[in-house]
């Protein structure tokens, strides 16, 4: 199931509309979002422009969901190209941190807007419509998810490229794990927290295909999906592998603490003692 562009957000309507109008209509499509695409397995349609003129002159971060009529689907793939820096399409859903912030995780499929700029665009745009943050999850290739044409939608009929859908996914983490541990030794508990949000998708779909691959497509890919069922079953509960891992180091100090003021506590009661002999 997805959902179709708003019909107030029209190529020709767009540029009418100022960012109070803009936010009146996109309040409810991403609280929609929120309620029905909220996992990597229900997923909606994306574009989105990181320097966008409101018809108030105002800059900033355009979100637009939903499968593209033709028209859309004619000017995301123009923009998609000729402004590919500013520019991000895609499949997208709304998660939840520890926090109780939505977070929108896009895994992109077309342009090349990165994950700090469309923060920083958005910095006024996102919470107007009950958004924190961008999650940008791996670097999804459109010919590996069936995306050929760069709009954010999969053309039906078209057959999925188990190999090269799993070496993507192999490939993000490879790239996660190693980043999770530097986030952790920088003592990075929001970069963390984003990290393994992004791994735990990352896994979910790779565990999805590899389970639809034909048998030597899943032998080529047997030892990745041994260690990254070792991860997953890591996160899932096993050994606790986030940012609260902080909290055992906080614990360690202060017993560390507690020892040392038992052993002033000590070496001020011989004080006593020696105070009291002398005199």
């Amino acid at each position: 199931m997805s959902i179709k562009i708003h019909k107030k957000l029209s190529l020709d309507t767009l540029d009418n509309l100022k960012v109070a109008e803009y936010k009146a209509i996109m309040k409810a499509v991403v609280k929609k979002i929120a309620n029905k695409f909220n996992n990597s397995e229900s997923t909606v349609p994306v574009y989105l422009k990181t320097q966008h003129t409101y018809a108030d002159n105002k800059i900033g971060l355009m979100l637009i969901f939903g499968k593209p009529d033709p028209v859309w689907k004619k000017e995301i793939k123009v923009k998609a190209k000729s402004e590919k820096k500013l520019t991000l399409v895609g499949h997208s859903f709304i998660t939840v941190d520890d926090s109780g912030n939505n977070i929108l995780n896009i895994m992109p499929s077309a342009g090349g807007a990165l994950e700090p700029k469309i923060n920083k665009a958005g910095k006024k745009i996102l919470p107007m419509l009950g958004l924190s943050s961008v999650n940008i999850v791996g670097e999804l290739s459109g010919e590996a998810t069936g995306d050929t044409d760069g709009d954010g939608v999969v053309d039906q009929g078209q057959e999925l490229d188990h190999d090269k859908a799993l070496a993507e996914y192999l490939g993000e983490f490879k790239l996660l794990v190693p980043a999770i541990r530097k986030f952790k030794k920088a003592r990075q508990p929001k970069k963390i927290r984003q990290a393994i949000a992004s791994l735990r998708v990352v896994l979910e779909n790779f565990d999805k295909v590899y389970a639809s691959a034909k048998a030597e497509t899943q032998e080529k890919y047997a030892a990745a999906k041994a260690q990254m069922d070792k991860v997953a079953s890591t996160l899932a509960g096993g050994k606790k592998d986030d940012s609260n891992d902080d909290n055992s180091d906080i614990l360690a100090k202060m017993n560390k603490l507690a020892k040392r003021m038992k052993k002033l506590k000590a070496k001020i009661g011989n004080l006593d003692v020696l105070y009291r002999e002398a005199n």
